[in-house]
């Protein structure tokens, strides 16, 4: 059904009156033709004949004025060009309408005061207030079983390592303070501190959830505030940049925006404005391994309504290219420039490239290089296409019917049960010293590298998503019998920070859950002194040693000691990932309790849970983030069905992982810094001045209604033109229009016939209907003979047609000469009526 619109209840209403304006007229002549009767004055007959004859009854009668034989062409033409352009003009005035529209839309802007306004939600819920919560961070050197306290940088209690020839002791004369020195602050906070901006910096980011805790080392045993991650609702079928306490969740391609939300007052209809804000982004890169995990279905019945392990039989893994085609050289990208180009894909293809070579070599398809016998690698191929090699059941990570992810690759050739399988593994592959270093090479960085701007985090890992039916069947039905198969996707995956420009709308309600994003992109910069200057601590430490500080920095900090600086649009956070083994890299089941530093943490442990270690969120089997969410679909089919889809492509299985970050990560952290300044102080130099366009009440118009009107203005300036150049030609325009109006006014033709030496075609209005206006004409009249005319009152002198004889009457003489005879000086104007001559 149409939706009745302004402009569409505006064409009906001017339909209407146009039917009105046909109807009205129309039936008024009908009923003037019954007043009138045959016998009237010429006067009557004058003004009669221009009602009956302007309305639309000669056209539905085919009257004489209707006709067109014997009309001169360009005296028809004009005539029927009337009613022609009359139609067109009404037909403008229905449709024209039509195209009116009402649109709320921005206005001029509007400086407006923000308030701070709690989120109504599970989120807003679930945050605490927010108060002056001290950050924190603790060191180390050594590694391992070696690993002790050490002093941060700028800290003014150092600690004392001895060394007595076997083991390493540290003293502590004054106690581990773990504060953050003051001048550390001043650094990374210098790009945005004590300036009027809505952008965060690395201190405005805080834990959503915080625990006391305390260390008998850290504050000589006193507590302090650290992390802890509880699950709040999950968002990650949510397509939209949601606002929730403290954030932005980009459930559309992944990231957090870090705003304390404020909105506008004293909006009648609400307003958009932007804001420049602080994000921080996961980017993946997924690889195909041209290798698949196929099955088949032995039982129809399901746990919970589920597929499980115990219902599978006939595991294969499937070689699409993977082992046949696999490339010879040895891949490599560039890890010395990753804080400019991370190199994902290239980092992903090697993980790729690794994890089948180290397959082969396990399961006996090919060989590797042996110095001792010169044999160079893959000196032998034992696949093709589509050959299949069987694969152990039950083990780790083959839940049939969930999104499966692993730092572990290798992990599906079950490496440490090598009797349960029919790998020979002739050339001593194993997980540790092979499908373990898969993980390091991959991310670029280990334990011993130093922590800088230019070892950038990375974590790699095996996405495997929920199998899809390749029998022709539906892939959300277990049936008995049904085949089975799914892809592995090697993937390797950032985080990077970046400043974004968000556009807002907040609807007439004055509450939170009025505001919406309309749109968020990347803020453009005119030239590379626009962009911001990104600085990373360069301590001297190794990376397991100390979470280093990031942020924009000021201008006198480019060249700053132990400060990494890097003017670009966005910055790949520091740090490292570890191997499958999980030293080096704790997650949200883990958190660091040594230390409160979340804009160093949350962003890591966030990944490192999606790349869980051969498990699925949310199965009997896991045992990692304390979460209710279901991100693997094992229960919610909605969301299974969404992995399938989105997981047919490379790209889609490496936005599954942004998504799944995006939302373990908005469970974690908030931001503290809106319009308002930190934590919604409402300081003078901290305060931004936000101008707003108010949202109003606007008409708009569709163009494409206005071609009638177009066209019928069109006409109307050629009829006025055409106007003109008639009126130019004669120098009374109007006298002779007057002429025509009398020559065609039936009283005048019938004054004419009867009385033309009264010569009625000169006489002006005044006197024509003066003298002759008021005697009548039977127009009734079989014949001439009893066609006369008789002066009203008896005055004048009327005469039986056909006679010839004058008979005088009281009045002033006029004689009336015979029909068909012209009295003196009259011409041959008298002509009959009935014999046209």
């Amino acid at each position: 059904m149409v939706e009745l619109t302004v402009g569409y209840v505006a064409g009906l209403v001017a339909f209407g009156i146009f039917l009105a304006q046909i109807w009205s007229p129309t039936a008024l002549v009908l009923y003037l033709s019954g007043l009138l009767r045959d016998r009237e004055t010429v006067a009557t007959w004058s003004v009669a004949g221009r009602s009956l004859h302007k309305s639309y009854w000669p056209e539905i009668l085919g009257a004489d004025t209707a006709k067109s034989h014997g009309v001169r062409t360009h005296v028809l033409l004009t005539t029927l060009a009337g009613p022609a352009i009359t139609f067109l003009i009404a037909v403008a005035a229905v449709i024209t309408p039509l195209g009116l529209y009402e649109s709320m839309e921005p206005s001029g802007l509007k400086a407006v005061e923000f308030v701070y306004k709690t989120d109504p939600s599970p989120f807003g819920a679930g945050t605490p207030p927010r108060g002056n919560i001290p950050l924190s961070r603790a060191c180390s050197e050594g590694f391992g079983m070696l690993a002790r306290p050490a002093s941060c940088p700028y800290s003014e209690f150092p600690t004392i390592t001895k060394y007595n020839g076997s083991t390493y002791s540290t003293e502590m004369p004054w106690g581990y303070d773990a504060s953050i020195p003051p001048r550390l602050r001043e650094i990374y906070s210098s790009g945005t501190q004590g300036v009027r901006t809505t952008v965060s910096n690395y201190f405005d980011i805080e834990w959503r959830q915080t625990v006391a805790t305390y260390s008998p080392y850290i504050y000589n045993g006193t507590e302090y505030p650290v992390g802890t991650f509880r699950q709040i609702q999950s968002l990650v079928t949510d397509e939209i940049i949601k606002p929730v306490e403290g954030l932005l969740a980009n459930l559309k391609s992944g990231g957090l925006g870090f705003r304390n939300h404020t909105i506008p007052l004293g909006l009648t209809h609400g307003a958009t404005w932007t804001e420049d804000l602080l994000f921080i982004e996961p980017e993946t890169e997924c690889v195909n391994t041209n290798l698949t995990i196929d099955f088949t279905v032995t039982s129809a019945q399901a746990r919970s309504g589920v597929g499980g392990i115990d219902e599978i039989a006939e595991m294969f893994l499937t070689d699409r290219g993977g082992f046949a085609n696999l490339n010879r050289t040895y891949p490599e990208y560039d890890r010395d420039h990753a804080h400019v180009n991370a190199e994902l894909r290239a980092r992903a293809y090697k993980a790729a490239w690794l994890n089948n070579a180290y397959s082969m070599m396990l399961m006996n398809i090919t060989n590797p290089r042996n110095d001792s016998t010169g044999q160079q690698p893959f000196s032998y191929l034992k696949s093709e296409i589509g050959k299949q090699f069987p694969l152990p059941l039950g083990f780790a990570g083959t839940q049939p019917t969930a999104l499966l992810s692993s730092r572990g690759f290798g992990s599906y050739l079950e490496i440490n049960k090598l009797e349960d399988n029919n790998f020979t593994n002739p050339w001593g592959i194993t997980k540790m010293d092979h499908f373990d270093s898969i993980s390091t090479i991959c991310s670029g960085a280990g334990d011993l590298d130093y922590s800088n701007i230019t070892n950038i985090f990375v974590v790699c890992g095996l996405i495997r998503p929920p199998p899809v039916r390749v029998d022709g069947g539906s892939s959300l039905v277990w049936d008995r019998g049904s085949k089975w198969s799914s892809p592995m996707y090697a993937c390797a995956s950032t985080v990077k920070a970046k400043i974004k420009t968000v556009t807002f709308n907040i609807g007439n309600s004055s509450d939170f859950g009025g505001l919406t994003v309309l749109e968020s992109k990347d803020r453009t910069y005119q030239s590379e002194r626009e962009m911001p200057l990104w600085a990373v601590e360069d301590s001297g430490m190794r990376v397991g040693q100390i979470e280093p500080f990031w942020g924009i920095v000021s201008s006198e900090y480019q060249n700053y000691p132990n400060v990494s600086t890097i003017r670009q649009p966005s910055l790949y956070l520091p740090g490292y990932s570890s191997p499958a083994t999980g030293v080096g890299i704790t997650s949200f089941s883990v958190i660091d309790l040594s230390q409160n530093l979340p804009a160093s943490d949350f962003w890591k442990y966030a990944m490192a849970d999606v790349y869980g270690d051969n498990i699925e969120f949310n199965t009997p089997a896991h045992s990692g983030v304390s979460t209710a969410v279901d991100y693997g679909g094992y229960t919610s089919v909605a969301l299974l069905k969404r992995w399938q889809d989105m997981a047919a492509t490379p790209q889609g299985a490496a936005k599954i992982v942004d998504l799944i970050w995006t939302d373990l990560s908005a469970q974690a952290v908030v931001g503290t810094k809106g319009v308002l300044g930190h934590n919604n102080a409402g300081l003078a130099n901290e305060t931004v001045s936000i101008s707003v366009r108010p949202i109003a009440r606007r008409i708009k118009y569709h163009l494409k209604f206005a071609i009638p009107a177009f066209v019928a203005a069109l006409v109307i300036l050629i009829v006025s033109l055409l106007a003109l150049c008639s009126a130019v030609k004669r120098r009374s325009p109007l006298n002779h229009m007057r002429k025509r109006l009398n020559q065609t006014s039936a009283g005048r033709l019938y004054s004419w016939l009867y009385w033309p030496e009264a010569d009625p075609m000169h006489l002006s209005t005044t006197q024509w209907s003066g003298a002759l206006g008021t005697r009548e004409v039977d127009v009734n009249a079989r014949d001439e003979r009893e066609m006369v005319a008789i002066a009203q009152s008896g005055a004048g002198t009327y005469m039986p047609v056909g006679t010839g004889v004058t008979h005088d009457v009281k009045g002033p003489s006029m004689t009336a000469a015979p029909v068909g005879h012209s009295p003196k000086g009259s011409g041959s104007r008298a002509v009959s009526p009935l014999l046209g001559g």
